[in-house]
C-alpha cells in the first residue's frame, strides 16, 4: 500500500526533475506553478479519499455491493463537479491566476489548463484507488502505478524536448488519466462496481 502511495505522489514530482534535464529554468518555473495550481483540484479528490475510505471498507465487509457503486457514484460527482468548476476556471482565467505567481508566470496558462484535465479525468472515472486498496487489491493498483511510471518516466522529459512544457504537461496528464481509466476497468472485474460516472455493471 504504501508502495502504491509512493508512486501516485512520486510521478508529479519527478516529472519536475527530469524536465531540469531538458528544458531551460524559466519554462520550468512555469510548469512547476502550473502543476501546483493545478493540484487544487486534487484537493477534492483527497478529501473524497479521506471521505469514501471507512465506508468503501464498511460496505465490501458487509457485501453490500449496490451500497458501494451508490457511494462511488456519490463520490464521483461529489469530485467531478468542483473540478470542473476549477478547469473552467483555469481555461477562462488561466493567465491571471498564474499571474499571481508574477507576470511571468501566465504564459505557462495552457500547461495549466492540460494539467486540470489530468485531474478532471481522475474525478470522472471515480474513486478507483480507494475501493481498490480497501477492498484488498492494492497490489493490483500498485501494479497499475507501476506500469504507467514505466512509460511516464521517460515519455515526459521526451515530449518536453519535442514540445516544450505543454509536451511535458500532456504527458503527466496522459499518466493521470491511464492511472483512473486502468483503476476503473479493475474495479470493474474484481468488484462488479462502476465507480466512475461512465455506464457499467454495478453491483
Amino acid at each position: 500500500l504504501w508502495g502504491g502511495t509512493v508512486l501516485n505522489f512520486g510521478i508529479p514530482n519527478v516529472s519536475v526533475l527530469l524536465l531540469a534535464l531538458v528544458l531551460p529554468p524559466a519554462e520550468i518555473a512555469g510548469f512547476f506553478a502550473a502543476q501546483r495550481t493545478a493540484m487544487l483540484m486534487n484537493l477534492f479528490l483527497i478529501a473524497a479519499t479521506q471521505f469514501a475510505a471507512r465506508h468503501v471498507a464498511e460496505r465490501h465487509h458487509a457485501g453490500d455491493a449496490a451500497g458501494l457503486a451508490r457511494l462511488a457514484r456519490l463520490v464521483a460527482w461529489g469530485t467531478t463537479l468542483p473540478c470542473l468548476a476549477l478547469l473552467a476556471l483555469f481555461a477562462a482565467a488561466g493567465e491571471r491566476v498564474l499571474a499571481l505567481f508574477g507576470p511571468e508566470f501566465a504564459g505557462a496558462a495552457p500547461v495549466l489548463v492540460i494539467l486540470g484535465a489530468g485531474y478532471l479525468a481522475m474525478a470522472v472515472a471515480g474513486p478507483g484507488t480507494t475501493l481498490l486498496t480497501m477492498t484488498g487489491h492494492e497490489r493490483a493498483h500498485a501494479r497499475i502505478l507501476l506500469v504507467v511510471a514505466a512509460v511516464a518516466v521517460p515519455a515526459i522529459p521526451a515530449l518536453a524536448l519535442g514540445f516544450g512544457a505543454a509536451g511535458a504537461a500532456a504527458g503527466l496528464s496522459a499518466s493521470m488519466a491511464a492511472i483512473a481509466a486502468a483503476s476503473y476497468v479493475a474495479v470493474v472485474r474484481r468488484l462488479r462496481v462502476a465507480p466512475g460516472l461512465f455506464p457499467g455493471r454495478r453491483g
